[in-house]
């Protein structure tokens, strides 16, 4: 990968102890729901007792004997276990303290930053905001012939939003990829992700890689490697566990917005809540968050968007639309859509024996409106996707450091067979 010099920028992680959330004897419970009143039962959990008891659904009920993960404070433990044994659905402990893999990945980075020399390898571990800009401007130093970088608005606390672009020129009228993470704040393999399969792809198309060759004389790619900067700084300094935006919500002491429920397609509806202190907050109207707005706005003008891909965690899944409603009849090219999904989960489960899914967002996940895959076909994008990165629940947003690498290695791979796919068949 490119070097550079390093900027030591990390002491704020690790001073602001004062502020920071603890999640001490916080537990992850995996409830499975046996029947379809088990489902609607864990919703009426989700939906009706969450703000009470302050339980974080870490995944949402599904279906039947789809698993569903809630972190539970201490003070709910009780109330959590008496209410799944009244109703029957059975569970366990995945996570017994939740603050205590969190520290425990906090001294791990600690000791690896400490360590590490100058061009000690960039994914052995997660990165603040401030170095991942470092780390962009290292790339555009490095492969400044292919890559250029666009500035496409800020964010709510005026963190400039930028761009890469990695084209070989030519005609106007290529198709185009697009590739986001970070829209989750405490999903940190999401950003760690985007950014190892950026630089793999520079370095192969550098080596003169036969597949990275061919694929950029018909296709411009566009990365941003954060989608949601204020809120995953947020995570470093205040917050492991944050999930939306930073902006403040009109008469509400509740901060944020979840990005994922504030696209301008179907906003609003189901999936989406309308109570600002919601995780699944959709905001005060369509693009109210100006991170959304920024990426909406850009997208408006890129002609011939083909594939879009926005980088999420946790669950192992490739999903399409639609999703911003159940029952909904299939999009007009379902078809193709599944081969290439399915092309993609093949050959990342060729490198790690990784299993994942690829579906439908309602039928694998759940209904979620305002949401960015739905929008980016909406607007005639021909392959749209969200991709549930590692694990499936074992550790769950608080991925260890150790599975960056092998999780970018086999995502680069699934990439690549998409881009094979493109080529190929389109």
């Amino acid at each position: 990968m490119a070097t550079y010099t390093w900027v030591m920028i990390f002491c704020c992680f690790f001073s602001i102890t004062q502020t920071r959330r603890m999640y001490n004897n916080y537990q992850v419970i995996r409830a499975k729901p046996l029947t379809q009143r088990h489902v609607i039962q864990l919703h009426a959990l989700e939906y009706n007792e969450k703000s009470c008891h302050q339980l974080d659904f870490w995944t949402s009920a599904r279906a039947v004997r789809k698993t569903v993960d809630i972190m539970v404070p201490p003070t709910a433990k009780e109330y959590v276990a008496l209410t799944l044994d009244m109703i029957g659905v059975p569970y366990h402990v995945l996570i017994d303290d939740v603050n205590e893999v969190i520290q425990t990945q906090r001294v791990s980075h600690s000791s690896k930053v400490a360590a590490r020399g100058s061009n000690e390898d960039f994914f052995m571990f997660y990165h603040t905001i401030d170095e991942i800009k470092l780390f962009q401007d290292s790339l555009l130093s490095t492969y400044g012939n292919i890559l250029s970088e666009l500035e496409i608005g800020t964010s709510y606390e005026k963190q400039p939003m930028k761009v890469l672009k990695i084209s070989t020129g030519g005609a106007s009228d290529k198709k185009k990829i697009w590739f986001e993470g970070g829209i989750h704040a405490r999903e940190w393999i999401s950003p760690a992700t985007v950014m190892y399969i950026t630089n793999k792809f520079l370095e192969k198309y550098t080596s003169g890689s036969e597949d990275e060759v061919n694929f950029l004389t018909k296709y411009d790619i566009y990365i941003l490697f954060v989608t949601n900067p204020d809120g995953y700084r947020w995570t470093w300094d205040n917050d492991r566990l944050w999930r939306k935006t930073r902006s403040p919500n009109e008469g509400s002491e509740c901060v944020g917005t979840d990005p994922n429920r504030n696209w301008p397609f179907e906003w609003g509806g189901e999936g989406a809540s309308e109570e600002p202190c919601s995780d699944t907050y959709r905001g005060s109207s369509a693009t109210s968050e100006p991170e959304i707005e920024s990426v909406v706005n850009f997208l408006k003008k890129l002609e011939n968007l083909e594939m879009f891909i926005d980088f999420h965690s946790y669950s192992q899944l490739m999903l399409y639309p639609w999703g911003y409603a159940s029952d909904l009849a299939p999009i007009s090219n379902e078809e193709e859509v599944k081969k290439l999904g399915d092309a993609t989960i093949t050959a990342i489960e060729a490198v790690s024996g990784r299993e994942y899914e690829c579906g439908n967002t309602v039928e694998l996940l759940y209904a979620a409106s305002g949401a960015s895959e739905d929008y980016a076909y909406s607007i005639g994008t021909r392959f749209s996707y969200v991709i549930e990165l590692p694990d499936k629940g074992k550790y769950g947003f608080v991925l260890p450091e150790e599975e960056i690498i092998p999780t970018g290695e086999e995502t680069y791979a699934g990439v690549m067979a998409a881009f094979r796919y493109l080529i190929e068949y389109t």
